[in-house]
């Protein structure tokens, strides 16, 4: 079975909550501008990735966030380099509430609808070795993120061990053994970690009763048995010539998750050719990258609920990546 999920981020922010109508604004445009920038490094990132075997999962909104806290302490040519590999297309001090603002507004979208959803971020310093008060501030006002000690120097082992049990505690024991042994040694001064969790029901519930094995197809042609979730509901639907697009709502509408299913049984490597393809500007001009997310966002605007057939196999997905050379 060969899949490819990526986590897109979605935030709208309601002005009518604020005081200050022109502060809203100015904070709904930032909002806007972080999200199609997140969106924008999740399919730049898609394309670096993609060829590799198997499944694919990842999360840019934690890859994002991790390194936003890291882009904080980052000043000049590293700067630059940073803002251009991650889409950051805001100053320093916009990005960084902006990032705040996302953090509270997903955190509290799950609370409206009693949805299990948190985010949680944590910086593991040396102990004795100093930060600047500043920095470790904002990334507290901004990240929520708690700053601790840990001895890399003299017990790398035991600080693995101690961050591998914050993030299985956070994921509420979904992911344990993070950080392999080795990664981290007696040179590591500073380990910064993002941990999302999310449990929540589908707002068009599956009966278990019509859950059954049915056939699917693998990416390499393969027919095998899986355990099978249907129903027939309204749900958000659009199709292309080429692919169906359906999304999935979780209980409270305020979250969803949008599946892209090519038509051809093979189809996997040109949708993912069509979503990654460059536009240029011509010969004159040269090479122009339009924004890749563009086409993404065009894609999912054309959702509308309708009622469908649904099948939808029930799946487990791990991955991980080593992102130093993919970021480069």
């Amino acid at each position: 079975m060969r899949m490819r999920f990526v986590v897109i981020l979605a935030v709208t922010l309601s002005i009518t909550s604020m005081p200050d109508v022109v502060q809203a604004l100015a904070m709904k445009a930032n909002l806007e501008a972080a999200v199609e920038g997140n969106n924008e490094f999740a399919v730049r990132l898609y394309g670096e990735l993609m060829d590799q075997d198997g499944n694919l999962f990842f999360s840019p909104y934690s890859i994002s966030t991790a390194l936003a806290m890291v882009y904080a302490g980052a000043e000049g040519k590293t700067e630059e380099e940073m803002a251009k590999a991650l889409v950051f297309d805001m100053d320093q001090q916009q990005l960084h509430v902006t990032f705040g603002a996302i953090i509270s507004e997903l955190n509290s979208r799950s609370k409206a609808a009693e949805n299990e959803l948190n985010v949680a971020n944590a910086l593991w310093a040396q102990n004795g070795f100093k930060f600047l008060d500043k920095y470790l501030k904002l990334v507290h006002d901004s990240y929520q993120a708690e700053a601790k000690e840990l001895d890399f120097a003299s017990d790398a082992e035991g600080s693995r061990r101690t961050i591998n049990k914050w993030i299985e505690d956070k994921t509420n024991e979904k992911i344990k053994d993070l950080i392999q042994k080795g990664v981290l040694d007696k040179s590591t001064r500073l380990v910064l970690t993002n941990a999302i969790y999310l449990k929540a029901a589908w707002a068009e519930q599956f009966s278990e009763r019509a859950t059954k094995d049915a056939d699917f197809t693998t990416a390499s042609g393969d027919v095998i048995q899986v355990p099978t979730m249907m129903k027939t509901d309204n749900y958000g639907y659009a199709e292309t010539e080429r692919f169906q697009i359906l999304e999935m709502r979780y209980n409270g509408g305020l979250l969803s998750m949008v599946i892209f299913l090519p038509k051809e049984k093979d189809g996997l490597k040109d949708f993912e050719r069509e979503l990654i393809v460059v536009k240029t500007a011509g010969p004159r001009t040269g090479e122009i990258r339009a924004p890749l997310a563009e086409k993404l966002a065009g894609w999912i605007r054309e959702i509308r609920r309708k009622r469908v057939t649904v099948f939808v196999p029930k799946f487990k997905v791990t991955s991980s990546f080593e992102l130093n050379e993919v970021l480069k």
